[in-house]
């Protein structure tokens, strides 16, 4: 009984009670990745994986590093671990910004090809034939465009 006391008194203390929700929002990242696996029916760690992961890890790690007698294994073991989950996040936007940075390149082809083709001329009816009876190919491509031809 004196056992279950002791723990009572424990859980009334502010320090302990942030401790359990450190380790809770550490677990939850656990929770998040087998919902996410689940749903794509395959192994998947999402971002919120590292986030939770960051989040937990930081505040286990000043838990760990003001208590009364630190634990040094619990405060390396920690600190490293957030370290990895910077990183992680790190590589993880670096990679989006690439991502993007060749969409928008594609995006910039694109745009430059098409400016290139209207400065040509095609689809313009500034480069028909003069208006004989034998419209020219431009002429052909720019009345299609406008729904003009059957």
């Amino acid at each position: 009984m004196e056992y279950v006391h002791k723990i009572l008194l424990k859980l009334a203390n502010p320090w302990v009670l942030f401790g359990f929700s450190a380790q809770f929002i550490f677990m939850m990242r656990f929770v998040i990745q087998w919902i996410a696996s689940e749903r794509r029916q395959r192994s998947h760690v999402p971002l919120a994986f590292w986030y939770l992961s960051l989040v937990g890890g930081v505040m286990l790690f000043v838990y760990a590093a003001f208590q009364a007698d630190p634990d040094p294994v619990f405060v390396f073991g920690q600190g490293l671990g957030v370290i990895i989950y910077i990183r992680n996040l790190v590589l993880i936007y670096r990679r989006k910004s690439l991502a993007q940075k060749h969409l928008d390149a594609r995006a910039a082809s694109r745009s430059s090809l098409i400016d290139d083709l209207l400065e040509d001329g095609i689809g313009d009816d500034s480069n028909s034939d003069g208006g004989k009876d034998e419209p020219g190919f431009d002429s052909k491509v720019s009345a299609s465009s406008r729904g003009q031809l059957s």
